[in-house]
């Protein structure tokens, strides 16, 4: 019992930290989205005028309704409304496939399917992420998910794999510090 209520510690720490992650990855991908919008509207940089030197931009790739539907989601999760939550993002990754929010609405799909106790579902839409996103901002943290679900399964040389995969790839971060601390709890 101890075991299982320290994995479920360490996940949700884990799941916490990708929580921070994202929180700072949004605000850097909307000042950029910002800085892009001004340049392309002919605003410029520091006041600097560009009508006519940027070409404007082929696909709007974020809408308010996009955002607002992310966001909906994360709240519907963060009372533990998973179903819903799920629903909001496959509607968001099926009709607007091109978002900005379309890799992260993968992610915490799968996330939100492992909270809900739906493993199988889990693993596979992490597995999707890492196909259709294997340079993605999210890879260590889907592959520490995998590697804590095969070890809450009892795939002990599974887990170790995709632990030993952060460590390696994803070194001095948030990510590989829980991998490590898995491989010796595996070690032990």
């Amino acid at each position: 019992l101890e075991q299982l209520q320290f994995a479920l510690d360490t996940q949700r720490e884990a799941q916490r930290i990708a929580v921070v992650e994202l929180d700072q990855r949004l605000e850097k991908l909307e000042a950029k989205s910002e800085r892009k919008a001004d340049l392309s509207e002919g605003r410029g940089v520091n006041g600097v005028a560009t009508a006519g030197v940027l070409p404007p931009p082929i696909t709007q790739l974020q809408t308010p309704e996009d955002k607002k539907r992310y966001q909906s989601a994360l709240a519907q999760a963060k009372a533990k409304n998973y179903s819903d939550a799920i629903v909001s993002l496959d509607a968001l990754i099926k009709e607007q496939p091109n978002s900005t929010y379309v890799e992260l609405a993968h992610y915490w799909r799968a996330a939100f399917l492992a909270a809900a106790d739906q493993n199988d579902k889990a693993t596979e839409a992490y597995d999707a992420y890492l196909t259709l996103y294997p340079k993605g901002v999210k890879v260590g943290s889907v592959l520490l998910a995998l590697g804590e679900m095969a070890q809450q399964q009892g795939i002990t040389p599974v887990a170790k794999a995709y632990y030993e995969r952060v460590v390696a790839e994803f070194a001095n971060t948030d990510v590989a510090q829980v991998a490590q601390q898995h491989l010796a709890e595996l070690a032990e």
